[in-house]
């Protein structure tokens, strides 16, 4: 196969960004957003549903993500996802300043807002913890670390990233930035279209735009990963510790539950080795 010529961005990287301009198409998007609305929908046809359907659902989140850019372009490049940041202590800063703004204002908003705390009251009882070893522990995996990584991927790594190097090839590059941002951040909070949920939409789009610019500011996908995973855990102690009828049917799983930050990054550095192995060399 004919190598392609590089890429070259249409204008100059600016400062506020350490974010590289790729070579992905805007369509590239599209397509995963179709992909994963079809593997959704085969889910369901198929029964899986609850938590195993989750489990299935993150899964697929992953290999779509992974899989698109490789299958239309034949081309993936490490740098397109920024698996190990250039800067660990930086990203390190980055997602720890965001988790403590965006836990604030979370919790700012429900102080205020009677019908934000009822969301989030709905949304913790609304997951059935409690009458299940196995499922209690599947669920707070899946909420603390795989949820977090395969969303990310998914909305962050390919949607937003598709949409915002693709126009740049027509426009500025903030013009990509402000399209991507809105409409992974606005599929995002669709997605999470369940119990309580669905009051909380402008939240989560904030939560959404949040997540994007972890991922502006660093360059590493692993940031919005990391950023991601810290809010589901901190959102899963509060709830525990706050909602006495919200119960794990065993003490050590909320002792695991703070360990999905840790889980998740070792998922990162594991799926950063497997895509450079999987990749010829001179293109991972």
């Amino acid at each position: 196969m004919p190598r392609r010529p590089p890429f070259a961005p249409p204008r100059p990287q600016p400062r506020w960004s350490a974010l590289p301009v790729g070579h992905w198409r805007w369509w590239y998007a599209v397509v995963g957003v179709a992909l994963s609305l079809g593997l959704l929908f085969a889910l369901v046809l198929l029964g899986w549903v609850g938590v195993w359907g989750q489990v299935a659902q993150f899964l697929m989140f992953i290999a779509v993500a992974l899989a698109v850019p490789w299958a239309i372009g034949r081309r993936a490049l490490a740098a397109d996802w920024g698996w190990v940041p250039a800067r660990p202590w930086r990203t390190a800063v980055v997602v720890a300043v965001l988790a403590v703004v965006t836990f604030a204002v979370v919790e700012a908003i429900e102080a205020v807002d009677p019908a934000a705390a009822q969301a989030s009251a709905t949304v913790m009882r609304s997951f059935g913890l409690g009458h299940d070893t196995v499922f209690d522990l599947a669920l707070v995996l899946c909420i603390v670390a795989l949820a977090p990584l395969g969303e990310e991927l998914l909305f962050r790594g390919l949607i937003y990233r598709s949409l915002r190097d693709g126009l740049a090839r027509h426009g500025p590059l903030g013009w990509g930035v402000a399209v991507g941002a809105a409409v992974s951040a606005g599929l995002f909070a669709w997605a999470h279209g369940g119990e309580g949920q669905a009051q909380q939409l402008w939240q989560l789009v904030g939560v959404g735009l949040v997540l994007v610019l972890a991922y502006e500011l660093t360059g590493s996908i692993s940031a919005p990963i990391l950023l991601h995973s810290l809010n589901n855990t901190l959102a899963l102690a509060t709830g525990l510790a706050r909602y006495p009828d919200v119960r794990l049917a065993q003490p050590w799983i909320e002792a695991l539950a703070w360990a999905g930050p840790l889980l998740t990054l070792l998922s990162i550095l594991l799926l950063a080795a497997l895509y450079r192995r999987a990749l010829r060399p001179d293109l991972a």
